[in-house]
């Protein structure tokens, strides 16, 4: 497999600190005021990413690739999920769970359409443009509407009264992604450095999608995202059965990653109860938090 870089060091480093920057700043802003109608816009940049990602990936990729995409990114997916899960047995607890599997059935569908689109049209225009410039810029408008969307998710309630239980679900995640970016390096992703940034990316695909994508090649970045995706989609399927065979709220958690904030919290509501949705919120918010700081300083290392 190739590896396509898109930037030097320098570049690197300069993208990093004008990223973390904004998406700092505009976190303080976020506290300070709030105004619903712009945190909305974040969706509408997140949009454009992943059509601007999988238009890229659409115009350079192969027929072989693409199959090789699919195979990588759903072995990948479940290898994370199961991975995570089993390294939170080692936190023992004893419990039942009842699932609803009318519920636990329901995926999140919102992003597939501007995925789906963007590689149906790079397959068949083949368009010729600035795809790392382009890129470049969408993430730098995420990094302010994240920073000011996700600036009023993270308070004292949720910090005090999920610390130590969420801590455990942290802990299992950085765990579970080490392992699984060994794993997935040695099954022949990608070099190790790639592939700990892949799993580290915990859920958020529309993240370390287009940011893999910008650094490494859009084939990547596909692959990158749709583990991602994957993680987040595969956890209401999958979940419910790892829960009857081994039952671990923390490991649950754990594998929702960033995601157990929001998209994946019904579900942990569901197959947990509520004495565990403030801990879920804890977990999920905190690596939503640090994942856009931590990944681009993962670009620097060597």
């Amino acid at each position: 497999m190739r590896k396509v870089c898109s930037k030097n060091v320098l570049d690197e480093v300069e993208f990093s600190l004008a990223f973390i920057s904004l998406y700092v700043s505009f976190g303080l802003i976020g506290k300070l005021k709030r105004n619903e109608n712009i945190t909305k816009v974040n969706d509408i940049v997140v949009y454009i990413l992943i059509f601007s990602i999988s238009l890229w990936a659409g115009s350079s990729v192969s027929i072989n690739e693409l199959l090789s995409l699919v195979l990588y990114s759903v072995l990948g997916s479940v290898i994370i999920i199961v991975v995570t899960y089993e390294i939170g047995t080692i936190w023992k607890m004893r419990g039942n769970v009842k699932v609803d599997s009318r519920k636990t059935n329901q995926l999140q569908y919102k992003y597939g359409i501007p995925f789906l689109l963007g590689w149906i049209v790079g397959l068949i225009v083949k368009p010729d443009l600035a795809y790392s410039t382009i890129i470049d810029v969408e993430l730098l408008a995420l990094a302010v509407f994240l920073g000011y969307s996700t600036a009023n998710s993270m308070t004292i309630k949720v910090i005090r009264g999920s610390l130590s239980k969420g801590g455990i679900s942290l802990l299992i995640v950085i765990i579970g992604n080490l392992i699984a970016g060994v794993i997935f390096h040695f099954i022949g992703m990608g070099s190790l450095k790639l592939t700990e940034i892949i799993a580290m990316g915990s859920g958020w695909y529309t993240f370390t999608g287009p940011l893999v994508s910008t650094y490494y090649s859009p084939y990547y970045g596909s692959i990158a995202f749709l583990i991602n995706f994957f993680r987040e989609q595969l956890s209401y399927v999958i979940l419910p059965f790892l829960l009857r065979i081994r039952y671990n709220p923390y490991s649950a958690i754990a594998v929702g990653g960033a995601t157990s904030m929001d998209t994946t919290l019904p579900l942990y509501a569901l197959l947990l109860g509520d004495d565990y949705v403030m801990t879920a919120v804890f977990s999920g918010v905190t690596l939503t938090v640090f994942i856009p700081i931590f990944l681009p300083l993962m670009l620097n290392l060597p």
